[in-house]
């Protein structure tokens, strides 16, 4: 009982307390608030009658009458005049309440005006009746002292008479004057003490009716409520965690636009502080202008429109301006804000977009990219989709003809490029399966025929690669094709050529060694017959066995032409000249039932040719012909400037031109392509046994090529055959081949070593250079004769050395006999070999070249030109 009295007595005693503590908040309080609006009206007095008294002067400053010279009616007492006489009725403010007009003189405060509240008691408004001046440095009229120093403003203090006064100041800069208008403090204080006692006393027996309500309903709401704060504390701070550490940006803004909280991530990306934020106006901070830099008008603002029209707003295409002046491109929702059904704003939550942007823009160029390169590839592209082709190069529209319209299905692609059924069903097969390969694997398809839409076959060789899976679940595969059709037909090209390749190499090998058997023969025959009177039967036995030797050597370079290998000397001729003397020969031994034409046109240039190979190839492709017409029908031999359809060599290079196209036509039986594809490889030929040896054709084709031309087979099966021979033009003036030279033999005395690795060849040389006149040693070892010629290097004029010997070749010889005396003359025999040409003999400093069989008229008239040209 005792400690309930005790704890009633204590919760008196705070109750009371409180009592007097929030009777004292309350009054302090009005006290307050009251000394404020005391403040607000002494200042708005103070500066109303600044301006009043400005004004005055202003006026009697302005309508100053001059009376006389330099004599000016003074408007300052015109001025006091018009204050006293406008504040005669004036009731002022509060029982003491005073305002006073001073100026300061030296070190003093003189008062000019006092004025109190107009009524009997006071007496209203005093003109200089002061007291007596102020020292300006006193602790009285502080107020005063501000105001004439040309501050303003409010302040409790002492005035002029000592009194403690709450006084606003302000100076009067026209005048130099200072105006205060105060109150007696004791005057504001006063209602509040009094009305404070009357209101501790209510609240202490409110109180204590209180104390006793509080105790039986107080303590349950307390704790309700104080379970509650702790929950709502709870979820602002976890509201304020997720707004902060989300990578979202998000700010709020109320109906006017300006912010009303921004998280960490809002501030970071916009460069600015939660401070420099809250109540600013968005718009105009960071949503004022385009990305172009253009004024965005604040009516036209989405992040607005989403609490004008209550709906959220997404964008994805607009800026935000950073503080320092940059922006960026943003994707930002603004979603309204509700309160009571009403919109009070809206939160905007915002993503910087740049990294996307440059992503969307680089797989943009990428795609650009990828298309282009498909669209301009130089080979055939096909991206299609298990069945449904997507996309075809440029490339493939080109070489088939087919657009995507054309063929939108592989079912479609197939049927109209691979004829056959087999090859189809084989086609659409292999297409099945590279829609089962994995994203890193590679199909090689091989090599098709693919039939184009005008009916042409090319050959394409075919790649696949897998690109992925679309949406759909369709796997894309990409295929490629090579147009290999040119390489079928340079390997068929070259297939051609390593045959007659690998003749050409056995008919050089015979070719060496059968021109050292014919040199002997048209040797020795040759001087046999020079040594015979005329009508001798001998001397004719002897003309036939040289006769059949030059034909012998004729032969080899048959074989030498066919394979390429041929060194005849060629000359600027017309080609015209050739072309009508072969034919005069052909027309007395063709059948007569064949008629010849001539097409020949005039005015054509000259050709860089050998006449007699020249002549061997007409005759050849006439014989031909006669043999394909049975010898009855019409061949035609033309000769005109121009090109045949298609002018490569048998290697596929072009042969450049202008050029002259010398073709034969005959009106036989013709060729299947089976047999054009085979003409002109050796030994081939339809004539029966004992017709032919296979080899004319061939030969023909090896002069062709060699004299830097092309031939052209045109024919069908029933419908007769063309050869067009493309031989390019030459620049030097024609030579005619019908001028006669005087063949004489030309003789010599100079002395000459021979050497050759044939005993029976360098006898018969030996003999025929003696009998020529000229001394002879001759040696069949390259060392003899190089330990001779060291010794006597002076002794001989000329060396005669064959090419291929088993101790060295001439080049090796010749290189030697130069550096014993560098200016001796080497001419190099050779009966065959594909590395001696003219061009080299000059390289090695070998001065002429011989080629086996060897007759006298050579031998003397190329040993004369070496010797003449060294005297020279």
């Amino acid at each position: 009982m005792i400690d309930a009295r005790k704890r009633r007595i204590t919760l008196l005693f705070i109750m009371l307390a409180l009592s007097v503590v929030i009777g004292a908040l309350f009054i302090g309080l009005f006290f307050f608030t009251s000394l404020e609006q005391q403040k607000e009206r002494l200042t708005v007095s103070a500066q109303s009658q600044v301006k009043l008294i400005e004004a005055i002067y202003l006026h009697q400053l302005a309508n100053a009458v001059e009376y006389s010279t330099n004599r000016l009616r003074q408007p300052l007492g015109e001025t006091l005049d018009q204050i006293v006489e406008a504040h005669k009725n004036y009731q002022g403010f509060g029982r003491t309440g005073e305002f006073t007009l001073a100026k300061r003189e030296d070190n003093s405060i003189v008062f000019l005006l006092h004025h109190r509240r107009q009524d009997a008691s006071q007496g209203g408004i005093e003109y200089h009746k002061t007291n007596e001046p102020v020292l300006f440095d006193s602790k009285n009229a502080e107020p005063m002292r501000r105001a004439l120093s040309g501050k303003s403003g409010t302040m409790i203090g002492l005035d002029y008479k000592g009194d403690l006064v709450l006084a606003a100041y302000e100076p009067i800069k026209v005048l130099n004057f200072g105006i205060v208008a105060k109150i007696n403090f004791s005057e504001i204080l006063f209602p509040f003490i009094k009305f404070g006692i009357i209101g501790g006393m209510i609240s202490l027996i409110l109180s204590i009716f209180a104390v006793f309500l509080f105790r039986k309903i107080s303590e349950p709401v307390v704790q309700a409520l104080e379970h509650e704060n702790v929950q709502l504390q709870n979820s602002i701070e976890e509201v304020q965690l997720l707004m902060e550490h989300t990578v979202e940006a998000i700010f709020g803004i109320d109906l006017n636009g300006d912010c009303t909280f921004s998280n960490q991530s809002c501030n970071r990306m916009l460069g600015y502080k939660e401070r420099e934020l809250i109540g600013k106006n968005i718009h105009s901070l960071i949503h004022c202008k385009h990305s172009d830099g253009q004024n965005y008008k604040s009516d036209e603002c989405r992040i607005y429109q989403s609490f004008r029209e209550n709906k959220t707003m997404h964008i994805d295409n607009e800026v935000f301006w950073t503080s320092d002046g940059s922006s960026f491109p943003v994707e930002y929702w603004s979603h309204p804000i509700f309160k009571n059904g009403s919109a009070i704003g809206s939160v905007v939550t915002f993503v910087d977009i740049t990294e996307r942007i440059f992503a969307e823009k680089e797989l943009r160029e990428s795609e650009d990219r990828f298309k282009k390169a498909i669209t301009n590839a130089p080979y055939q592209i096909m991206i299609h989709a298990e069945g449904e082709v997507l996309h075809l190069s440029d490339s493939w529209t080109e070489k088939t003809g087919y657009t995507i319209s054309e063929i939108p299905t592989m079912h479609d692609w197939v049927e109209k490029a691979y004829g056959t059924k087999n090859l189809a069903a084989k086609a659409l097969k292999t297409f099945q399966h590279v829609y089962e390969l994995r994203e890193d694997d590679n199909y090689f398809g091989g090599e098709w025929p693919v039939t184009t839409k005008s009916g042409e076959t090319l050959y394409w060789e075919f790649s696949s690669s897998s690109l992925g899976v679309l949406p759909d679940g369709r796997k894309v595969v990409i295929s490629m094709a090579v147009d290999i059709t040119g390489r079928k037909e340079l390997e068929n090209q070259l297939l051609q050529s390593q045959k007659l390749e690998s003749m050409g190499v056995m008919a050089g090998g015979i070719a060496h060694e059968f021109n050292n058997l014919l040199s002997p023969i048209l040797g020795y025959s040759q001087m046999l017959i020079d040594e015979l009177h005329e009508g001798s039967s001998q001397k004719d036995d002897l003309q036939q066995i040289y006769s059949a030797a030059r034909n012998a050597a004729a032969l080899v370079k048959k074989i030498l032409s066919f394979s390429r290998k041929s060194m005849a000397e060629r000359q600027s001729l017309q080609l015209k000249e050739i072309v009508e003397e072969t034919l005069k020969l052909l027309e007395r031994t063709l059948p007569a039932t064949v008629a010849i034409r001539q097409e020949i046109e005039p005015n054509l240039p000259p050709v860089n040719v050998s006449s007699l190979e020249m002549q061997q190839v007409i005759t050849n492709l006439c014989v031909n012909a006669n043999h394909a017409m049975s010898e009855s029908g019409e061949l035609v031999v033309s000769l005109k400037n121009g090109t045949p359809r298609k002018c490569e060599n048998i290697f596929g290079t072009p042969v450049r031109g202008p050029f002259l196209v010398l073709a034969v036509e005959d009106t036989g039986e013709g060729m299947d392509q089976e047999t054009i594809n085979h003409i002109f490889e050796p030994f081939f030929t339809k004539k029966g046994v004992g017709e032919g040896t296979g080899l004319g054709l061939s030969v023909v084709l090896g002069i062709v090529e060699q004299h830097g031309g092309h031939i052209e087979v045109e024919s069908k099966a029933g419908s007769g055959t063309k050869f067009s021979i493309c031989l390019p033009v030459a620049e030097s003036e024609p030579e005619s081949v019908l001028d006669s030279k005087d063949k004489a033999r030309l003789l010599g005395n100079e002395r000459i070593m021979l050497v050759d690795d044939e005993p029976m060849l360098t006898k018969i040389l030996s003999k025929m250079l003696v009998k020529q006149g000229y001394e002879v040693s001759s040696f069949n070892n390259c060392n003899l004769l190089l330990k001779k010629f060291e010794k006597f290097p002076e002794k001989f004029d000329l060396v005669i050395t064959d090419y291929t010997m088993p101790e060295m070749n001439g080049k090796m010889l010749a290189k030697l006999l130069k550096e014993i005396r560098s200016d001796i003359p080497v001419i190099l025999m050779t009966g065959y070999n594909k590395s001696v040409s003219e061009d080299s003999i000059q390289e090695w400093g070998i001065d002429a070249l011989l080629e086996k069989p060897i007759e006298i008229e050579e031998l003397s008239q190329t040993l004369r030109n070496v010797l003449d040209l060294k005297v020279s």
